[in-house]
């Protein structure tokens, strides 16, 4: 009744009620998440860097957008030049994936640049983008610690 009470007098939020104060874990689940929480620096450098990612053929065309964009950045190309290219690259997808591609484009933009400016591997960004899956060596770690 205590605890109810304080938490109530200020401001009704109970310690853990926000999610990015739950800490990595939240926060690295994907580009959605460390940007709500403002933490895609941390999450690049200490968390997907260091995460082993399983290829496929949605992945490996990730990582593909992500050298050409790169390459593009490099060659001072303007950021809605990638975009406009990186519209096209959804376009060749199949009809599942066009429409997921134009809406993480959309809003995660800004973050994906952010991603490509940095050192990250091409296969950690597009995990971070949930379009490579992480490696079951360090997905299931539960059952380690009985």
């Amino acid at each position: 009744c205590t605890l109810l009470l304080f938490g109530t007098a200020y401001g009704g939020t109970l310690l853990g009620g926000e999610r990015c104060t739950w800490g990595p874990a939240y926060w690295c689940q994907g580009v959605d998440t460390a940007k709500e929480c403002g933490t895609i620096d941390h999450c690049a450098q200490n968390v997907w860097s260091k995460q082993e990612v399983k290829n496929d053929a949605v992945c490996d065309t990730c990582q593909e957008v992500v050298g050409l964009a790169r390459l593009a950045l490099s060659l001072n190309a303007t950021e809605e030049a990638i975009k406009k290219e990186m519209k096209k690259a959804c376009d060749v997808l199949h009809e599942g994936l066009q429409d997921e591609c134009k809406t993480l484009l959309e809003t995660f933009f800004p973050e994906f640049i952010k991603l490509l400016k940095s050192d990250l591997e091409p296969k950690a960004l597009c995990q971070a983008l949930h379009l490579c899956k992480q490696g079951v060596a360090l997905q299931n770690t539960k059952g380690l610690h009985h």
